[in-house]
């Protein structure tokens, strides 16, 4: 928070601040979607943590009910996935692909992940009837949603800092 470069060069790495369309880039879509990324490295392994203290500020201004959305991908598995698919001409057979290669499993990873990320956050609040701490008067649900479109998003590098 004193250096003021490096707090500029943060806030430009994870936002639109000064960025100014070229014909090159007219509209900073991939810009503005790559910075998601960046969110997602420094906060992916902290939902349940992040997930508490959201109940908690949430409860403290009588907010009753919320849904998060968060985003869920195999990112290891995304060009197997994109070959699997990349000589089927219909749905189904797209889905009989992925599902050769690994989507089942890698939907089961995801699911563990977000019941274990649930468990963490029912332990964190303990919330029983004899416990009304903060957060506990707020209801919750995840809107989980999958990341399709990487190619478009990572057609270019991302900008150096500034």
């Amino acid at each position: 928070m004193r250096d003021q470069k490096l707090y500029d060069r943060l806030v430009n790495a994870l936002s639109m601040r000064d960025f100014l369309p070229t014909p090159t880039v007219p509209t900073g879509h991939d810009e503005f979607f790559a910075v998601f990324d960046r969110f997602g490295a420094v906060s992916g392994s902290r939902l349940a943590e992040m997930t508490v203290d959201q109940l908690r500020l949430y409860d403290a201004e009588n907010v009753q009910y919320v849904e998060f959305m968060v985003s869920s991908w195999c990112q290891n598995d995304r060009e197997k996935f994109v070959r699997a698919i990349a000589t089927a001409s219909d749905d189904a057979s797209k889905l009989a692909a992925l599902e050769a290669s690994g989507l089942t499993e890698c939907v089961a990873a995801k699911r563990n992940d977000l019941a274990a990320a649930l468990g963490k956050i029912s332990a964190a609040l303990a919330c029983d009837a004899a416990n009304t701490q903060a957060g506990c008067g707020v209801a919750f649900r995840y809107i989980v949603q999958v990341y399709r479109d990487k190619t478009r998003c990572s057609s270019r590098p991302p900008p150096p800092p500034r």
